[in-house]
Order: structure tokens, then C-alpha cells, then sequence
């Protein structure tokens, strides 16, 4: 009798529920934009914060920071769009750069982040032109261990090309700000977790949680900054 109750002890310790606390993760910006893009006036470099366990000690929303845009040796400060908690975009002002010019994002004085083109768009068409067609969005009533349940959206339809992030936005859409985002990593994917929370990873400041009950609306991010039009409201449901 004692060998068994032994070793329902050592498994019990051993076991992530039984550990003590873990490592919280801190946030570090990460560029979504491919190098050499051109940016127009509706768009700029897309900036996320993401979980790394190389920047524990910052805990801010750093995908807003103050970069500059450098065009020879004139610098100017980025121009900065928020989409989403912890989702930015940044933009040349207008006076440093013309159309056609090159210019270097730079993170740190004299460290190029990224180079783009200065563009401009004729029309008012955006490229990304269509809705998220969202088939219906679930949460699990069970998670792994360590893990929020998470919320998942089914789509009729992949992204479309150059997607980068999925923006989810209130039902209502009364608020400037998307609720939240998910960086958008298989280009062929119809299902996509737009929220679920893993105890160790950063966790942004701002995020509302998503989950069964609560109304939203989906639009895409390319990786010029151009946000499609959302998706009708959809009543996020509760599955075994």
C-alpha cells in the first residue's frame, strides 16, 4: 500500500499543475511588414507586440514606440496609427518623404529595422477589399493544461494574400480600437484561435478577453497596414 501512495506523490509533484509559478514572458516588438513593401497613405509598417522569454522585464505595449523614419540624414518621428492593443501601425511624415523615396525604419539610433517605399494610391480602393466570411466562432469548454479555453474562428475562405494579422473588433464597433488581435501564421488556414491565454506568455496591456457570450466583428491586416472591411456581427458560442 505505502509504493503506491509514494508514487501517486512523485507524480503529482511533478506534474505543471503542481509546479510552481513559471516564467511570465515579457513583450518584444516584432515587424509584419516584408521588407522593400511600399507603403501608401493609407497604410504604414505593421508593428505587434508578441511573448518572448528574451524581454521578461518589459511588460508595455511596445509595438507603439517613438521609432524615426530616416530619409539620408533627415530623421523624423513615426507616425503612429493603433489598431489593436498591442498591434501599430507606423508611417513616414509627409514632409521627410515623397512618393518614390526610400526611407529606413530605424528601432535604435543608426539601427535600420526595416527599409520600405514611399507610395501613394490613386483611389480610395483598398487592397483588402473583403470581409472575413466567417462561418461561426466557438469556445471549448475544456482547455490543456496551463490554458485559457480557446475561442476559434471558422472561415468559408483562407486569408487573403499578404494577410498578416485578424483584428477582432466589438460587435458594435463603437470603440476605435479592435478588442484584441492574432497574428495570422498559416496563409491556407479556415480556422483561427482569436483568443486563448497560456499562463507563462505575456499577456497585452488593453486585450479584452473573447469568449462565449460576447458579439464581435473580424477584419483582416495586410502587411501594408490596410484593414479590410469587417465581418457581419457574430455571437461567439460554447461547444463541448
Amino acid at each position: 500500500m505505502i509504493r503506491p501512495l509514494v508514487t501517486l506523490l512523485v507524480a503529482v509533484a511533478a506534474s505543471p499543475a503542481a509546479a510552481g509559478p513559471c516564467l511570465v514572458d515579457g513583450l518584444a516588438p516584432q515587424i509584419m511588414t516584408p521588407t522593400g513593401s511600399t507603403i501608401d497613405q493609407h497604410g504604414g509598417v505593421v508593428v505587434a507586440a508578441v511573448s518572448s522569454p528574451m524581454h521578461r522585464e518589459q511588460r508595455r505595449d511596445v509595438s507603439a514606440e517613438p521609432w524615426e523614419f530616416r530619409k539620408g540624414k533627415a530623421r523624423s518621428k513615426t507616425v503612429i496609427k493603433r489598431l489593436a492593443p498591442g498591434l501599430a501601425l507606423h508611417s513616414p511624415d509627409d514632409k521627410l518623404a515623397s512618393v518614390g523615396d526610400k526611407v529606413a525604419l530605424e528601432d535604435a539610433k543608426d539601427h535600420t529595422a526595416i527599409e520600405i517605399v514611399v507610395g501613394y494610391m490613386i483611389t480610395d480602393d483598398m487592397p483588402m477589399d473583403e470581409a472575413p466570411r466567417v462561418v461561426s466562432i466557438t469556445q471549448a469548454t475544456t482547455a490543456p493544461m496551463l490554458r485559457s479555453p480557446s475561442t476559434v474562428a471558422t472561415l468559408k475562405a483562407p486569408p487573403p494574400a499578404g494577410t498578416v494579422a485578424l483584428l477582432v473588433y466589438d460587435g458594435a464597433m463603437d470603440k476605435p480600437l479592435a478588442r484584441g488581435f492574432v497574428l495570422v501564421e498559416d496563409p491556407k488556414a479556415t480556422t483561427i484561435v482569436i483568443y486563448s491565454r497560456h499562463r507563462c506568455e505575456a499577456q497585452i496591456p488593453g486585450t479584452v478577453p473573447t469568449g462565449a457570450g460576447d458579439t464581435v466583428r473580424l477584419a483582416w491586416v495586410d502587411g501594408e497596414g490596410h484593414v479590410s472591411i469587417p465581418s457581419e456581427r457574430i455571437k461567439i458560442t460554447k461547444v463541448r
